[in-house]
């Protein structure tokens, strides 16, 4: 219950400090705008027609009004469209990419994990180590740049074929596709997921892994495992059905961390596949200096990571009798 009430709190907070990051700016949000040759009348138009010469909280207030009570982030100064609209048609591409490399990264995480608690200190073990380690390791720019020159017949680019067009329902590509019964579409949809999905799951994999592989150990050890084992048994079903499930609680916090983490920080690996997300967006606001759009994608990201984890602890505690005991 904790948590839930934090949120309101936590948003607040952020939208607070994108606020008045904006007003801390060198010579305001006008002069960041109009850039540093912008003559003192149009510096003072765009003051008048955005509201920037009321009081600091009149403006204050009246942000956080829009923001919270309408969820009206107001227009992009760089397309002069809604923000909402446009977070609405890039965010769906995020999530896609999001979801493609956690699945990849959690079954390769816990079955790596998994393997290498088996018999620590052996080949699965140090594979799990050597693994990990490249993952935290490698820069993300570096590997999507490998990835591109290796696999050069795989689209480099985008989430599509323009040729191919099907109609938006979810906002993900793969499931409209499939959903409209196109599986040319669905299959181009993929080989243009592949790279950046792989490119972004290196971190998480590594994460995933260490924490499987340690909880499994500890669990592994545990006096009902070894009952288990006495009571013959078969080995597979000893770590599949009384192991891992006792072991899941640690590992799904760390799947839905990194869940929140691929939503929000997928900056460079959208960057580099020219993948047209919430990250990619996010970078040409603030190259633009659009700060209703960082503003916007700001409170997104920040929404959304609260949301992902609740729901991780939702899950820990529908699982764990033992932590339902302790809401209580």
């Amino acid at each position: 219950m904790g948590r839930i009430l934090l949120i309101l709190p936590t948003l607040w907070g952020a939208a607070t400090l994108v606020f008045f990051a904006a007003h801390l700016a060198p010579g305001g949000p006008a002069r960041s705008l109009l850039g540093e040759k912008a003559t003192p009348e149009k510096l003072q138009e765009v003051v008048h027609s955005q509201g920037w010469d009321d009081p600091l909280l009149v403006q204050y207030g009246r942000f956080l009004w829009n923001t919270f009570l309408h969820f009206e982030f107001g227009k992009s100064y760089f397309s002069q469209r809604e923000v909402s609209e446009e977070l609405a048609r890039c965010f769906p591409a995020t999530v896609e990419l999001a979801t493609a490399a956690l699945l990849t990264a959690a079954v390769l995480g816990v079955g790596l994990g998994t393997l290498a608690s088996l018999k620590p200190g052996h080949v699965g073990d140090m594979t799990c180590t050597s693994v990990s380690t490249l993952g935290v390791s490698v820069p993300v720019f570096f590997l999507g740049l490998l990835l591109l020159l290796a696999f050069r017949n795989l689209p480099m680019g985008d989430r599509h074929d323009l040729a191919l067009e099907v109609e938006s329902i979810t906002g993900l590509r793969i499931p409209d596709a499939a959903l409209a019964g196109d599986w040319e579409a669905v299959r181009d949809a993929a080989r243009h997921l592949l790279l950046p999905a792989l490119t972004l799951a290196t971190v998480p994999l590594a994460v995933i892994a260490r924490m499987t592989r340690s909880t499994m150990v500890e669990v592994l050890q545990s006096d009902y495992i070894r009952t288990a084992r006495a009571k013959g048994l078969h080995p597979a079903r000893v770590v599949l059905v009384h192991a891992l499930p006792n072991a899941a609680v640690p590992i799904i916090t760390v799947v839905g961390l990194q869940f929140g983490y691929l939503l929000a920080g997928a900056v460079l690996t959208e960057s580099i596949f020219n993948w047209p997300g919430l990250g990619r967006y996010l970078t040409e606001a603030v190259h633009n200096r659009d700060f209703h759009a960082v503003q916007g994608a700001t409170l997104l990201t920040v929404s959304v990571f609260l949301l992902v984890n609740l729901a991780a602890d939702i899950a820990c505690l529908w699982l764990d009798p033992r932590l339902r005991k302790e809401f209580r």
